[in-house]
Parts: C-alpha cells; sequence; structure tokens
C-alpha cells in the first residue's frame, strides 16, 4: 500500500464506515427514512464568542493590497486562543495566494466583503499534500486549504473570488475556448504521469508536480475534515473544482452560491465522505452542478472508503455538463445518496439531467441512490437525460475491475425538452444494473427511443415520453 494511505483516516473512522457500509435497508423498508438520520447527525459547530475583525490586524481591505498575511495571522490566533470567530468586513482584500483554515475558526464575511485570490501560480507553492480528479499528489495549494482540521466555517453574505479566467489558469487545460493557444503548455503530460503514478502505487512524497506541471488547484480543499459549515456566501471563478472535501465527515452546506464557467468547474464534488447535506444553493457551473466520487482506480481502492449519506435539496441548478452526476473518480464506491425539491433551467443547452459513470479501469459500485421531486421543465438537454454508463471515457477500457450498480429510484421528475434520449444505459452484460424504478416521470422534446439493456428488475410505472405513456415489453 502507499507510504502515506495508512495515515488517510484512522482505524476508528474506517471502522465506522465500514459498520455503515453493512447497515442497509431492507427490501420492505422506505429508502427516504434514512434522510432524517442523516440531516440529524449533520450540524453546524459551536465557536466560542471571540471575535477578531481584520481591521484589527491591519487588513487594508482596498482590494491592490496584499492582505494574505493579515487574513491568515487572524485564522492563526484565533486558532491559537482556542476558537472563534474572524470578521471580514465589506471591502475587497486581495489574497496573493493560500489560505489554510485551522479548527474551531469561523470566518464570517460581511455582505460586500470580497476575499480575491491572486493568479500567480509561484505563490501558491510549495506543493502541499493534495488530490487532483481522484489522486493523490503534491500539487499547488487549493486557494483555500485545510488538512486534518474540524469545526471550520465560512459563512455571511460575501465572496469568495478564485479570479480564475482565460488568461491564467483556464488555458492549462489546452483548450482554445479557455484561452490556449498553439505553443502553450497544458496539462496533459502531468495527468498522464499523475495517473501513471496512482496506478504503479508511487508513495505520494514522490508525486511532486506544481511548478512546471499546470495542474489547476481547486478552491476549496478541506481534506480528512469534520463539522465543516458553509453558508450563504458565493464561490466563484475557481480554477478547477470549486469546493471538493475529501475525507471528511458531517459537511453542511446551506445556501451557497457557485458561479464558475471554466474548464471542470463543477461546483461541489464530495469524495470519500461520509454524512453530507447541501440545501438551498444556487448553482451555475460549466461542468457539473453536484458530483458525488470515491477515488480513482488503485489509489480510491487502497483508500477504501466509500462516499454515502449525502443528501442534495432544495438546489436551483444550472450546469453546462451534467447536473447530477455520480463519478467517474468512484473506486471505493457510492452509496445512500438522495437528491430532492430541485429545480433545474439552463444558460445554454445543458449536456444532461442525471450520469452514472464508471468503467473497467475504476470499479467500484454505486448503490441506493434515490431522486424525487426534480423540476426541470425549464431546461433544455442537448444529449439526453437519464444516462447509465460503466464505459466512461470510451468502451475500449481493459481492466479488470467491474463495476456494480444497483437500487435506483428516480420518481416524479419532469423535463421540457431532452434533446437526444430519455433513458439511455451503456452497462456491461457481466454486470447489469441490479434494481431501477421510475415513477411518474414526464419528458418533452425526446428524439431518440429509449435505449435500456442490461438491466434487471425495472420498474415502470406513469412515464410519459413526448405526451405519449411508455411502456416496456416483457
Amino acid at each position: 500500500m502507499n507510504a502515506l494511505l495508512p495515515s488517510i483516516v484512522s482505524s476508528l473512522y474506517v471502522g465506522c464506515l465500514l459498520l455503515a457500509c453493512q447497515q442497509q435497508p431492507s427490501a420492505q423498508q422506505d429508502p427516504w427514512s434514512k434522510v432524517d438520520s442523516i440531516i440529524q447527525e449533520v450540524k453546524a459547530p459551536v465557536f466560542p464568542d471571540r471575535i477578531l475583525s481584520l481591521s484589527a490586524v491591519g487588513a487594508q481591505g482596498d482590494g491592490i493590497s496584499d492582505d494574505r498575511l493579515r487574513l491568515q495571522q487572524a485564522i492563526d490566533s484565533i486558532h491559537q486562543s482556542g476558537g472563534g470567530t474572524v470578521h471580514i468586513p465589506a471591502n475587497t482584500y486581495f489574497c496573493n495566494g493560500p489560505l489554510r483554515l485551522k479548527s474551531h475558526v469561523h470566518l464570517q464575511l460581511d455582505s460586500g466583503a470580497v476575499i480575491r485570490f491572486g493568479t500567480d501560480p509561484d505563490a501558491y507553492l510549495p506543493a502541499v499534500y493534495s488530490r487532483w480528479e481522484g489522486t493523490f499528489l503534491m500539487n499547488y495549494s487549493p486557494l483555500i486549504y485545510a488538512l486534518d482540521q474540524e469545526n471550520i466555517a465560512i459563512t455571511g453574505k460575501g465572496i469568495i473570488d478564485g479570479a480564475a479566467d482565460t488568461i491564467n489558469w483556464y488555458r492549462w487545460n489546452g483548450k482554445e475556448k479557455y484561452g490556449w493557444r498553439e505553443g502553450m503548455p497544458t496539462q496533459k503530460a502531468a495527468q498522464q504521469s499523475l495517473r501513471k503514478m496512482g496506478q504503479d502505487g508511487t508513495p505520494v512524497q514522490e508525486r511532486l508536480f506544481g511548478d512546471g506541471h499546470y495542474l489547476r488547484p481547486n478552491l476549496f480543499q478541506p481534506i480528512r475534515c469534520r463539522n465543516i459549515y458553509l453558508s450563504g456566501v458565493e464561490f466563484r471563478n475557481s480554477p478547477m473544482w470549486l469546493i471538493n472535501p475529501i475525507l471528511c465527515e458531517n459537511v453542511l452546506v446551506d445556501g451557497l452560491t457557485f458561479r464558475s464557467f471554466g474548464p471542470n468547474s463543477d461546483g461541489i464534488d464530495p469524495e470519500h465522505s461520509r454524512n453530507v447535506l447541501i440545501q438551498n444553493c444556487q448553482f451555475y457551473t460549466g461542468d457539473d452542478c453536484v458530483a458525488v466520487k470515491a477515488g480513482r482506480d488503485r489509489e480510491g481502492r487502497e483508500v477504501g472508503v466509500p462516499s454515502e449519506n449525502i443528501v442534495i435539496r432544495n438546489c436551483y441548478m444550472q450546469g453546462l455538463r451534467s447536473v447530477f452526476a455520480l463519478g467517474s473518480e468512484m473506486s471505493a464506491g457510492i452509496q445512500h445518496v438522495y437528491y430532492e425539491n430541485c429545480t433545474i433551467t439552463s444558460l445554454e443547452n445543458s449536456a444532461r439531467l442525471i450520469r452514472f459513470k464508471s468503467n473497467t479501469d475504476r470499479g467500484g459500485f454505486i448503490r441506493h441512490v434515490y431522486f424525487r421531486n426534480i423540476d426541470a421543465t425549464k431546461a433544455r438537454f442537448q444529449e439526453g437525460v437519464f444516462f447509465f454508463d460503466m464505459c466512461y471515457g470510451g468502451c475500449e477500457h481493459e481492466g479488470t475491475y467491474i463495476p456494480s450498480y444497483s437500487d435506483f429510484s428516480i420518481e416524479h421528475v419532469k423535463v421540457g425538452h431532452a434533446g437526444g434520449y430519455a433513458f439511455k444505459s451503456n452497462l456491461l452484460e457481466a454486470s447489469p444494473l441490479q434494481g431501477l424504478q421510475l415513477r411518474h416521470i414526464e419528458i418533452d422534446g425526446v428524439g431518440e427511443l429509449p435505449d435500456l439493456q442490461h438491466i434487471h428488475g425495472l420498474e415502470v410505472e406513469d412515464v410519459r415520453i413526448n405526451g405519449e405513456k411508455w411502456e416496456i415489453t416483457p
């Protein structure tokens, strides 16, 4: 096993996760009954009354002077004093480099407060222990970073601005639409090298990236943290994924706005994480809105911690790829995920509503996933609506790790324009989807007949496509 992987989670935490994995609901039990118990577990941390204002540590707040050291000084001071709140008044604070959140620290942003990060990559060195597309490495620091902390919060009515655009971070993606031009460097070589290191089991401390490798950092990445509370704030213009909790437990995301349209601009990607509640949020993203993940290939299997007990509810969503995605980095498995009462529209044509994605390199499982009360009547999807995919990246994968999907329910969904397919499966004959319920679904604008193969236990009730009732043949 990788030299750093044994320290990823404590044995107690792993034991709790394994116990939870064994606690499956009975066939007769309403699966939605589990939601209340998840929500009861996820509570906002409570902080001491101690308050330190940025003005007290000499922050300029003029949007030009570098206030990073003063911001970090305030965080460190509150942490060392036993915890409390760092108050950020209404001003623009330029932050030329990363911030590290510490245990028992609450960042509270007033309306009009903006933390705007610099875009000089060198400011995010030295490289830190982080993760990139499901593989651990030493890389540029996330703009906001937390490792092995507990009771941390970012709340208020202000803005966290990664300031990424087509003249800095985005162009490393290597596509002209994001500012790349012939002769400019891209992430491709480093991306391939990192994936090989993960597959080969190269020790993480030897996966040295950062300068000269062009792997973009995330806006906020907490790793192995407990009791995270994010409320009210807008996260915008991230170099890559906006928020990526990894191996975290008890994550409450309430009333955030996600706004980023660069490459890989996922809103939030819970990974190897447990007890996550995402509610009352607004998503305006250039990629997936919510993508649940659990590690890539060999390393994900070695970590072995699934993402589970995740609730997404009461959100407004506009995403250009999949609104809801599970995978493709999901080698440790995903289970007990609930989506309800969400409204979806389109900034322009989105790709699809829901995608389950894996392949024979990833393996892993996705099970006990439930959707209900999804209003996409004002959405226009380019590709289609529901896609059950085990050939992510193409069916030419020759891996030996066969993914498994089971126990999915989708009910009370309305879609205004499907574009292509209503339902599509790209599943493996050797691993059929076990148990799929489709109930009370209306999809208009469908251009392709449903194509559902390799599914056992398909139940269809009151599904209408282009106004016509859809019946499955025995």
